[in-house]
């Protein structure tokens, strides 16, 4: 009996080695690296994608529109049947590669989503109001929408890659915020494709770092 309680003893005494949890601490933080940044370029090839598709449709319907009036309603609504597939597997991938990670990640996760959710309904609440105050469709269904939703977008993901000191998806999301300010200046049916196909370069430069990144290490 005194045999098998001190064999007992002497493994739960291993079992909590600290040198072992250390260990498993490190392949675990490891393992929750790998997930993030497999997130980080799946995100960036899917933005690569779904930008300047989804802008170039918009462009499509416009670029030859004298006076400008805005993107047809077909074009609209092939763009949002586009956003909502890619926002889809965007999310499934988000949950895949994030699973067991939580603590301040998931906070911050939050936070950023409420950000960008506030974000976007305050993008459009101010559409409206320049369609109440009759300004211009070139500004209204042109400009303003190919423009400062991105804007917007971009310093919101320049805050959450600065959360997780990611330099190089600070710096795209930086970028995308500058290419849709120069976008302003390509006119109404111009700031489209400025816009989707622009931002779109980015994403895919950036998807394309991270695979070298990963692959020097």
């Amino acid at each position: 009996m005194d045999d098998s309680n001190d064999t007992t003893a002497s493994e739960d005494e291993a079992a909590m080695d600290p040198r072992d949890a250390a260990v498993i601490l490190a392949e675990t933080t490891k393992k929750a690296h790998v997930g993030l940044e497999l997130n980080s370029i799946v995100l960036c090839a899917l933005g690569a994608l779904a930008l300047p598709t989804g802008f170039g449709i918009l462009w499509w319907s416009v670029r030859h529109q004298h006076p400008y009036q805005g993107p047809t309603v077909d074009a609209i609504g092939l763009f949002y049947v586009l956003i909502l597939v890619i926002d889809v597997l965007a999310v499934t991938v988000l949950r895949r590669f994030s699973r067991g990670v939580g603590g301040q990640f998931k906070k911050n996760r939050r936070m950023l989503g409420a950000m960008g959710g506030v974000g976007l309904v305050g993008t459009f609440a101010i559409m409206g109001g320049l369609e109440h105050a009759h300004v211009s469709n070139v500004v209204v269904y042109g400009i303003y929408p190919a423009c400062v939703p991105l804007l917007v977008g971009g310093l919101i993901g320049a805050v959450g890659a600065s959360q997780r000191d990611d330099r190089t998806m600070f710096i795209t999301a930086l970028c995308i915020s500058a290419v849709a300010t120069g976008a302003s200046f390509a006119g109404p049916a111009g700031a489209w494709a400025v816009s989707g196909f622009g931002s779109g370069a980015v994403m895919l430069t950036c998807a394309c770092v991270k695979l070298v990144q990963r692959s020097s290490r």
